[in-house]
C-alpha cells in the first residue's frame, strides 16, 4: 500500500491458511492497512451508480418478458379449461344410447380433444418453465442491485467521514488480478497495479501486435508496449494494460501488467515496469520467511501468538539483510565461496550459523575462529566496531518515508 501523503507503508503480520479465497483475503488485507496506517483513499461511489443503472435495462427487459410470459400463461390455462369442459361434455355424451355412427363421431372428437389437451399441458410446461428461469435472474440481479445500494451506501459514508482523503496505490501480485478483486479495489478509491496471470489475455495482447509495433525499451532485457480502456471479463471498468517482452537466450516470452489510474498523469513505460517490479523486495523478503524460517508452521494457534511469531520472523529477515555487509568487512580472509555464503541468508541461517567456532576475546576485539571440521575451515570474523544503538521500535505502527512517488 502506498500513500502520496505519508510515504511507502507496509503491511506486515498477516498470516492465512492455504485455503483463503482471494477476495477475502484482499479485503482482509486492504482494511487492515487501512486501520494500521489510519489513512484510506476517497471511495468511488459514482462508480457503483454507474453499475446500478446499467442493471436498468435489463430489470426492464426481464420483468417485461415475465408479464408476457404471465400473459401466455394465462391464455393457455384458459384455453385447458375449455377443453376440459369439451372434453367432460362429450364424455357425458358418449354414456348416452346412441347409433355406431354418432358413438364413432363422438369417439373422435374425444381423441382430438384428448391431443388437444396434450398440446396444451406440454406448452404450459414450457411456458412454466421458461417464466421460472426469467423469475429467477430478475431475482438475482435484484439482490446484486440491493447488494450494490447498500455497498454504495457504504462507501459514501467512507467519504462522508474521511474528507481530506489522499490518493493510495494498491500493487499487488497476480494472484489478485481476477476481475473481482479489480473491481472492489477500484471502487474503494484505489490506484490499482498487478499483473495477469491469465495467458488468454497474454495472447489475445500478442495478436494485437505486428512487426511494426513500436515497442519501448524499459530494462536490461525487457520491452512495453500499451493499451488504454482495455475491458477485462468481470470488471466493468477500462483498464490500462502493458504487454512486457523478454529474450531469454533464444526465447522470447510475454507477460501483461495491469493498471488502473484516474489521475491526470500516467507513469511512463519505464516508470511503470520499473516501480512494479521494484515490490520483488518484499516478495524475496516474504519467501525468505518461507522458505528460510518456515513462518507457515505455526508455534501457536492464538491469534497474537501468530502475530509475534510473523513479526519476529520478519525482523530476524530484516536484520540478516543489515548485517551481511557488515560481516563482509570483518572477515579476514573473504574467498569467493565465503563471499557466496554471506550473501546468501539461507546459508547464513541454516549452515554458518550452525558451524562449530571458537570466541577469542582481546581487549581491542573479538574474533570468531570457525573450526577446521565446520563449512567455512579457517575463516576468521573480526567482530571490532560493532556499533550497538538501540532503536525505539514502534509495535503495530507502520513504517513511513519521507521521500513519496506516485
Amino acid at each position: 500500500m502506498q500513500t502520496k501523503r505519508y510515504g511507502r507503508i507496509w503491511l506486515d503480520g498477516f498470516h492465512h491458511p492455504g485455503d483463503t479465497v482471494s477476495m477475502n483475503c484482499v479485503k482482509e488485507l486492504v482494511w487492515a492497512a487501512e486501520q494500521q496506517a489510519g489513512v484510506r483513499p476517497h471511495r468511488r461511489p459514482e462508480l457503483v451508480t454507474q453499475r446500478i443503472e446499467q442493471l436498468q435495462p435489463s430489470i426492464r427487459r426481464l420483468e417485461d418478458r415475465c408479464a408476457r410470459q404471465e400473459t401466455a400463461l394465462t391464455t393457455l390455462k384458459t384455453q385447458v379449461g375449455k377443453r376440459l369442459g369439451r372434453y367432460y361434455q362429450l364424455d357425458q355424451s358418449s354414456k348416452k344410447k346412441m347409433t355406431p355412427a354418432q358413438n364413432e363421431r363422438i369417439s373422435k372428437q374425444i381423441s382430438t380433444v384428448c391431443a388437444q389437451l396434450d398440446k396444451l399441458q406440454s406448452q404450459l410446461a414450457h411456458r412454466q418453465a421458461i417464466l421460472s428461469r426469467q423469475r429467477e435472474r430478475l431475482h438475482k440481479i435484484r439482490v446484486e442491485q440491493e447488494r450494490l445500494q447498500a455497498w454504495r451506501a457504504q462507501l459514501e459514508e467512507d467519504n462522508r467521514l474521511n474528507p481530506n482523503a489522499p490518493i493510495c496505490v494498491c500493487r499487488n501480485d497476480a494472484g489478485f488480478c481476477s476481475g473481482e478483486n479489480l473491481t472492489w479495489q477500484i471502487e474503494m478509491g484505489y490506484q490499482v497495479e498487478t499483473k495477469s496471470s491469465s495467458g488468454k489475455i497474454t495472447v489475445a495482447l500478442q495478436k494485437r501486435c505486428t512487426p511494426q509495433t513500436p515497442w519501448t525499451r524499459v530494462g536490461q532485457n525487457a520491452e512495453m508496449i500499451a493499451w488504454a480502456d482495455y475491458h477485462m471479463k468481470e470488471c466493468p471498468y477500462p483498464l490500462r494494460v502493458g504487454l512486457e517482452r523478454f529474450t531469454l537466450g533464444q526465447q522470447t516470452k510475454h507477460s501483461v501488467l495491469i493498471m488502473y489510474r484516474d489521475t491526470p498523469q500516467q507513469p511512463s513505460l519505464p516508470q511503470w515496469f520499473k516501480y512494479y517490479n521494484g515490490r520483488q523486495i518484499i516478495e524475496a523478503g516474504n519467501k525468505q520467511m518461507k522458505t528460510v524460517h518456515h513462518v507457515q508452521h505455526l508455534m501457536s494457534h492464538a491469534k497474537y501468538g501468530i502475530q509475534i511469531q510473523v513479526l519476529l520472523t520478519g525482523l530476524v529477515c530484516n536484520q540478516t539483510q543489515f548485517i551481511q555487509p557488515w560481516l563482509r568487512s570483518a572477515s579476514e580472509k573473504l574467498t569467493p565461496q565465503i563471499q557466496a555464503d554471506l550473501g546468501s541468508p539461507k546459508t547464513m541461517v541454516r549452515i554458518m550459523a550452525n558451524s562449530a567456532a571458537s570466541v577469542q576475546r582481546t581487549a581491542k576485539s573479538t574474533v570468531l575462529v570457525f573450526a577446521q571440521a565446520s563449512s567455512m575451515p579457517d575463516c576468521k570474523l573480526c567482530l571490532h566496531g560493532l556499533p550497538l544503538h538501540q532503536l525505539n521500535l514502534g509495535l503495530f505502527q507502520p513504517l513511513q518515508n519521507v521521500e513519496a512517488k506516485p
